[in-house]
C-alpha cells in the first residue's frame, strides 16, 4: 500500500470516528458545572438551576441525567433560557408541551421561561398549559421573587416581541439617536413638550440602514390615547419605499389623507428633512415637506404638501419617532417658529439628558428605568443579544444576564473554536461567562441539539448557579462606548 493511500484510509478513519463520536457519544455527555457569580443587592446567596435548548422529547438518557444532577442541588428557583420546546409541531402539541413542563418542574420549584423563537408566537397558549403546572413563562414582563428572607427581581425577556431601545451614540463627526433592528414597531416620545405646531418649522438628519426599514416622524402626536390621530406623519405606509405625508383622522377633512413626496432615501446615506406648517385659509393648515442629501443644497421647492384642518385651528400636541424594520438614527433635531426663532433642540450627545427628554416603548429600558436599584436584579432571556439592548436601554442595568440560544456553537473546530453562534455579539461569545459593558452574561451551551442531532467539542450543559452577595455593583458604563471598548473576559467555568 502507497504512503498516499495510507494517508486517505488514515484521513477517511478519523473523519468517520469524529461523525460517530458527534452524532452518538458527543450529544449524550452532559457536562454539569457549577458556577459562582457575585449578585449586587444580595444579602444571602441563592441557588438557581439554569438549562436552555432541551429541545424536548430528544433524547431520555439526557433528559434523566439532567433530573438526577438537578435534584441534588435543592435549587430556589429553576431557569428556562427558551427552547425547552424547538419545532413548531412540538411547540402546539399540547401533550408534549404537557410532558416538557412536567419534566421541567421535577428539576425544582419556581420554573421560569422565557420563550425561544419558536416558543414566542405561542406564548400564549404555552403559559396557559404551563401554569397550572407551577411553570411561569413570561414575556418581557417582571416578578419580585421572595426568597429567604430577601426579594429578587426577575425580568424575563421575550427579545422578538419587546421594542428594540434607543440610545446615543457618536457616527463620525456627530451623536445621534439609533435604534436597531426587529420587526416590531418602537416609539420614541418627546416628553413634557406639547405645543401648537402651525408657524413651525422641524429639521432633522436621519439615516437608516435599509431599503426595508421604515422611520416615522409625527408632529402634533398625543398622548390621550389616540396615538396620530390629531397628528401629521412624514414616512413609509405598507411596503412603498417612497416617503409620504399624512395627516390622521380627526385632522385630514375633507382633503386626501396622504400624499406622495416621491423620495426614497438612500441606505446608509444622511440624509435632511425640513417639515413646514403654515396657517391656510378658513383655519386649516398646509404641511409642507422638502429632503435632500447631506453635503447637497437644499431644494428650493417642497417634495410635497398637504391641507390639514386642526381642530379650532390648532395642532397641538408633541413629537413622535417611530421605527421597525432594520437600523435607523437621528440627529440635529431642531424646532424653529417661522422666523428662524429656536423653540427646541437636541443633538442627542447626552444619554442621562435623552432619557429624560424622551419615552421609549421598550419595556426593558421601562424596567431599566424604573426598577428598584436596592433589589439584585437578574434577566433571563434566550437570545444574548438583549444584552446590547439593555446597555443601550441605560438605567439601572441588571446585576447579571443568563441566556441560552448559541448551542456553544455545537460544532466547534480545533484551534477555531465555533465558527457560528448566530449573535451580534460576535463569535468568540459562545458559552461560559462573560463581562460586556459592565453586565455579566452567561451564556449556557444547551442540553440538546439543533437542526443536526450532534455535537463536536461542546458537549451539552447543565448550569448550577450559586449567586451570592457582592461587595460592590459593578461600574455602569455608558451605552454607546463600543463594545470592543467595554469587553473583558470574565472568568471560567468552575
Amino acid at each position: 500500500m502507497t504512503t498516499r493511500r495510507k494517508i486517505a484510509l488514515g484521513s477517511l478513519s478519523l473523519v468517520i470516528l469524529a461523525l460517530a463520536w458527534a452524532f452518538f457519544v458527543e450529544p449524550q455527555r452532559l457536562q454539569v458545572h457549577t458556577v459562582r457569580i457575585p449578585l449586587p443587592g444580595l444579602r444571602a446567596p441563592i441557588r438557581a438551576v439554569l438549562l436552555s435548548d432541551v429541545d424536548f422529547p430528544s433524547s431520555r438518557r439526557r433528559e434523566a441525567k439532567v433530573r438526577e444532577a438537578a435534584s441534588t442541588f435543592h435549587a430556589d428557583l429553576v431557569l428556562v433560557a427558551g427552547d425547552l420546546l424547538d419545532r413548531v409541531p412540538n411547540v402546539r402539541d399540547r401533550q408534549i408541551a404537557e410532558e416538557a413542563g412536567r419534566w421541567a418542574v421535577s428539576l425544582g420549584p419556581r420554573v421560569f421561561l422565557a420563550p425561544g423563537e419558536e416558543e414566542s408566537p405561542d406564548r400564549a397558549s404555552l403559559a396557559q398549559w404551563w401554569e397550572p403546572l407551577g411553570i411561569s413563562a413570561l414575556a418581557n414582563e417582571v416578578r419580585t421573587l421572595r426568597i429567604g428572607e430577601q426579594d429578587l427581581d426577575l425580568f424575563v425577556a421575550d427579545h422578538p416581541l419587546d421594542s428594540p431601545p434607543w440610545g446615543v451614540a457618536h457616527e463620525g463627526g456627530r451623536t445621534c439617536a439609533v435604534q436597531a433592528g426587529r420587526a416590531i414597531h418602537g416609539q420614541l416620545v418627546l416628553q413634557g413638550r406639547e405645543w401648537d405646531w402651525l408657524g413651525t418649522e422641524t429639521t432633522l438628519s436621519f439615516r437608516i440602514d435599509g431599503p426595508e426599514t421604515y422611520l416615522d416622524i409625527y408632529l402634533g402626536w398625543s398622548e390621550k390615547g389616540v396615538g396620530w390621530r390629531h397628528s401629521v406623519k412624514v414616512g413609509r405606509f405598507e411596503e412603498h419605499p417612497a416617503f409620504r405625508l399624512a395627516a390622521g383622522d380627526e385632522i385630514r377633512g375633507k382633503g386626501p389623507r396622504r400624499t406622495a413626496t416621491g423620495f426614497v432615501p438612500r441606505p446608509g446615506r444622511w440624509t435632511r428633512m425640513r417639515i413646514r406648517v403654515e396657517p391656510a385659509t378658513a383655519g386649516g393648515a398646509r404641511v409642507s415637506v422638502r429632503f435632500w442629501e447631506e453635503g447637497r443644497p437644499e431644494p428650493a421647492t417642497w417634495s410635497g404638501g398637504l391641507d390639514v384642518h386642526p381642530t379650532q385651528g390648532r395642532l397641538l400636541g408633541t413629537l413622535a419617532i417611530v421605527g421597525r424594520r432594520g437600523g435607523r438614527a437621528i440627529s440635529d433635531l431642531r424646532v424653529t417658529d417661522l422666523q428662524g426663532k429656536v423653540l427646541f433642540e437636541d443633538r442627542f450627545d447626552d444619554l442621562s439628558t435623552f432619557r429624560s427628554r424622551w419615552r421609549d416603548s421598550s419595556r426593558l429600558e421601562l424596567w431599566q428605568r424604573s426598577r428598584d436599584r436596592s433589589r439584585p436584579a437578574l434577566l433571563l432571556v434566550h437570545h444574548p443579544d438583549t444584552l446590547l439592548d439593555s446597555l443601550r436601554a441605560g438605567g439601572a442595568l441588571p446585576g447579571l444576564i443568563v441566556a441560552g440560544h448559541t448551542h456553544g456553537g455545537q460544532i466547534r473546530l480545533p484551534f477555531i473554536g465555533a465558527p457560528f453562534t448566530s449573535t451580534h455579539l460576535g463569535r468568540k461569545y459562545d458559552r461560559g461567562l462573560f463581562r460586556i459593558g459592565g453586565i455579566p452574561l452567561y451564556i449556557t451551551a444547551g442540553v440538546g441539539t439543533s437542526i443536526i442531532p450532534a455535537r463536536f467539542l461542546d458537549p451539552p450543559e447543565l448550569v448550577l448557579l450559586l449567586l451570592e452577595p457582592a461587595p460592590s455593583p459593578p461600574a455602569q458604563v455608558p451605552a454607546q462606548r463600543s463594545i470592543a471598548d467595554t469587553t473583558a473576559r470574565m472568568g471560567s467555568r468552575s
